[in-house]
């Protein structure tokens, strides 16, 4: 596990872009990957914005951890990696967290795995997405895979970093 620290420019830069991509993108809230699990948690949109932030912080300390560029206010969807160009980051505030892959995650991305809690970010560790995709870890209720923390590599040991560090 690493840890990394955003300072405090970092992190309102981090709810800045997430502002950003909401005033910018007419159904953010309606398509947004989460939003629907979002909504039916209680979040409303103010809090779905802090979340996007957050999630972005942990694209960041990814960024910062590996050595890589990396630009907040790139709108990415999930048509370009997070960081990177194949670095999917995945993300909780929860310590106990598991890494949760969607089906529409692709499979030729790593999957990085982060404990968010501002400033604070734990990169826990890694995995090729195709091998996420496991029989194994598929959830038994929702359409995806959890995969405990326990599976994950170290950053460190992350496959085909030429490419992962690539910029």
């Amino acid at each position: 596990m690493t840890k990394i620290t955003l300072t405090k420019q970092e992190q309102y830069t981090c709810h800045k872009a997430a502002l950003i991509r909401a005033e910018n993108t007419p159904d953010y809230w309606d398509t947004r990957s989460g939003a629907y699990e979002a909504a039916e948690s209680g979040l409303n949109l103010h809090e779905f914005i802090a979340q996007d932030a957050a999630a972005t912080g942990s694209e960041w300390a990814v960024a910062k951890a590996i050595g890589c560029h990396f630009d907040p206010y790139l709108i990415k969807g999930k048509r370009i990696a997070d960081v990177g160009k194949n670095i999917e980051v995945k993300s909780t505030k929860y310590n106990a967290g598991h890494l949760i892959i969607q089906p529409i995650d692709r499979d030729e991305d790593i999957a990085v795995f982060v404990i968010n809690k501002s400033p604070e970010y734990t990169v826990v560790g890694c995995l090729p997405i195709a091998w996420a995709k496991d029989a194994k870890f598929r959830h038994k209720v929702q359409a995806n895979w959890w995969i405990p923390q326990s599976y994950l590599w170290p950053i460190a040991n992350m496959p085909y970093p030429q490419i992962a560090l690539a910029q």
